[in-house]
């Protein structure tokens, strides 16, 4: 599900549209958390249209002065047929510190550098630059 996520961004920054709307995941959810704390996304809402039974996630994406999206590019890497995981040791700056990991770790979605100062590792997600 979070790859949906990501491809949507991704395809959403490339259209240069200003919101999105995905369907809701936990798992998704907390991503966007992620996403929306270190600034690569502007904020995000979940909701429930009054005639539907299931709850949506709304993205407001992120763009400079001069209309360039707040993210380069972002990158999936496990994927439900082949998982990868990625040890505390292993996690590294992604561009100089400009980019991030997001990791699934035993104590929730958060970023590499939080994973790695609390020693965790977990699902590799994504990176985003």
């Amino acid at each position: 599900m979070v790859n949906d996520l990501i491809s949507q961004i991704k395809n959403a920054y490339l259209a240069k549209k200003m919101y999105i709307e995905l369907p809701y995941t936990k798992l998704s959810e907390d991503t966007c958390s992620v996403l929306a704390k270190r600034g690569f996304i502007e904020n995000f809402k979940v909701f429930k249209n009054t005639n539907e039974s299931w709850r949506s996630l709304r993205l407001n994406l992120k763009y400079d002065g001069g209309g360039n999206p707040a993210l380069e590019d972002i990158q999936a890497f496990s994927r439900p047929g082949l998982k990868k995981y990625i040890k505390s040791k292993n996690i590294t700056l992604v561009k100089g510190g400009r980019g991030m990991f997001i990791v699934s770790t035993s104590c929730g979605v958060m970023s590499g550098e939080e994973a790695k100062k609390k020693g965790l590792g977990g699902e590799f997600l994504c990176v985003v630059y």
